[in-house]
């Protein structure tokens, strides 16, 4: 009987979980729930046949260079959260999720982690918190956060997972690259975000193992 209201547990809280699941799927001409880095024309961010289609000519001489597209959808302020991106071409770049928080003048770069398809960059105001990277060349990047804990995920599969005592909440996400030298060019399928406080937007073509990891993030905090 307990196997069963556990099992009738999980149903009823997932069916709440693909509720509140807000879906990019980039079918539209204007990205108007992103804010678009405008600080150089070395950039071309636009949707293409239901993708997000980015072409990076990186400031030669240089190393590392970064370029940001930052969500602006809604507000939100999330202790349990989940987002993921499918990445379909990537070519001399490093692409990812941006998570974390603003800092009070609305720097979108000190508090965030940057978790891209091989690796990860840490927040600036957090030096030496890198986590160990076990993986590359990823298809798909889900992070679940919870209350500072951050587990990383692809296609259904436990990556890694850290604590940041610094982030117990977040309030901020993006999609984020890294590019030097040569032309670089990446292809993103939808962009997905799940939460009790996410606005559901889109359709609710949620994969089942995502909606149970948010649910076990929570669960683990009982």
């Amino acid at each position: 009987m307990k196997g069963l209201f556990t099992l009738l547990l999980i149903f009823t809280t997932v069916q709440v979980v693909s509720a509140n699941t807000w879906i990019e799927d980039f079918e539209e001409k204007h990205l108007d729930a992103w804010a678009v880095d405008k600080t150089s024309d070395r950039t071309t961010w636009q949707t293409k046949d239901g993708h997000i289609d980015v072409r990076i000519d990186p400031f030669p001489g240089l190393g590392p260079q970064n370029w940001k597209l930052e969500f602006i959808g809604f507000d939100f302020r999330a202790e349990t959260l989940s987002v993921i991106v499918t990445i379909l071409e990537v070519e001399n770049a490093q692409v990812g999720i941006l998570i974390g928080q603003y800092t009070d003048d609305t720097n979108i770069f000190r508090r965030t982690y940057k978790i891209l398809h091989g690796t990860i960059w840490g927040p600036t105001d957090f030096r030496g918190q890198n986590p160990k990277v076990n993986y590359k060349n990823l298809k798909e990047i889900e992070i679940v956060f919870n209350q500072g804990n951050f587990e990383v995920m692809s296609e259904g599969k436990h990556l890694l997972e850290f604590d940041e005592p610094n982030l117990p909440h977040i309030d901020c996400l993006g999609i984020i690259a890294y590019a030097s030298g040569q032309p670089a060019h990446f292809v993103l399928d939808d962009f997905i975000i799940s939460g009790p406080s996410i606005p559901s937007k889109g359709g609710l073509d949620v994969q089942p193992e995502s909606k149970t990891a948010v649910l076990w993030g929570e669960l683990k905090q009982k």
